[in-house]
């Protein structure tokens, strides 16, 4: 080891002590948009230019609920690093007969997420186990538990963008969708989605990143009418790719690369479950604060496509 080397070494050492040293512990009530509050410990530190508390380390908060939340029980682990969530967060929620005058609930929701620098990195995974209740009001008595249902919402993540496999299970939506994304993010293959809410069965198969064939069957696999294949589109996508912008604008052909719930295909599909990751009633990310995935949503999910340019 070198002189610089040995003294960049001691550098970073020293910096990490002085840091630690200014680290303060947080051990209260903290909000969440609820008449009660819950309870938080977590370590900070002040910014010398803005004199904002920085979260910095690990991050615990725990909810017991009472009165009209008696019933609710909430823990929220994880770990910042200079104010944004690093690593492996677990927001754990647990009802016992919780609700309303209406409705009531008993069961378990877990949700598992990753981050780097502030943003989805690395496996999510969502579990959502419960039974409920109802107490019409023409009858004023609470009725049966229903059966157990179960939701599992299992994607992966890299700085924020959607990729890798998706698997979806949701016995509350009747929903089951599976598919995937590259490293780039860009759908590939073939996506299943089976909407049994609806008896709508549908695959969206993709070639080269370009939304390929469009198959709807019933419930015994009968094509249905829709079902078709965007050969045309596919053509126009591999020719626009190997031209360069002033050649696309003579054949006035652009390359669009649709993205997100409004632009992809197979990310429009998954929407609502993109949503339930990223609820705030249940997993306080404006109230925790260091989570850029929940400020600007999930990225990524995307397709090619063309359009006619002038």
């Amino acid at each position: 080891m070198n002189m610089k080397t040995k003294f960049t070494l001691l550098l970073i050492i020293y910096s990490t002590f002085l840091f630690s040293q200014d680290l303060k512990t947080f051990t209260g009530d903290f909000p969440n948009g609820k008449l009660q509050s819950g309870k938080a410990t977590y370590t900070y530190y002040e910014n010398p230019e803005t004199y904002d508390n920085v979260r910095q380390g690990n991050f615990k908060y725990t909810f017991t609920g009472a009165g009209d939340y008696l019933g609710y029980n909430q823990t929220i682990t994880g770990k910042f690093d200079k104010g944004l969530k690093t690593g492996t967060w677990t927001y754990s929620i647990t009802m016992t007969n919780f609700g309303n005058q209406e409705t009531s609930h008993t069961g378990t929701i877990v949700l598992t997420a990753n981050y780097k620098n502030g943003y989805a990195n690395g496996l999510w995974q969502q579990i959502a186990t419960y039974k409920s209740r109802k107490r019409p009001y023409s009858f004023g008595k609470w009725q049966q538990y229903g059966a157990i249902k179960t939701s599992k919402i299992l994607m992966s993540f890299k700085d924020g963008n959607i990729v890798g496999k998706v698997d979806i299970n949701d016995a509350f939506e009747k929903a089951k969708i599976t598919g995937a994304y590259d490293e780039n993010s860009m759908a590939i293959g073939t996506w299943l989605i089976d909407d049994n809410a609806w008896n709508k069965h549908k695959e969206l198969r993709c070639k080269d990143n370009v939304l390929y064939e469009f198959i709807a069957r019933d419930n015994t696999g009968r094509a249905l009418e829709g079902s078709t294949k965007y050969q045309e589109e596919y053509d126009n996508v591999m020719k626009a790719k190997n031209m360069t912008d002033a050649e696309q604008k003579t054949a006035h052909i652009k390359l669009n690369k649709n993205c997100g719930t409004d632009g992809c295909a197979a990310t429009n599909n998954i929407k609502p479950f993109l949503g339930k990751l990223l609820s705030n009633d249940y997993y306080l990310y404006e109230f925790i604060g260091g989570d850029l995935t929940f400020k600007e949503g999930f990225n990524g999910g995307c397709d090619y496509g063309t359009s006619y340019q002038y």
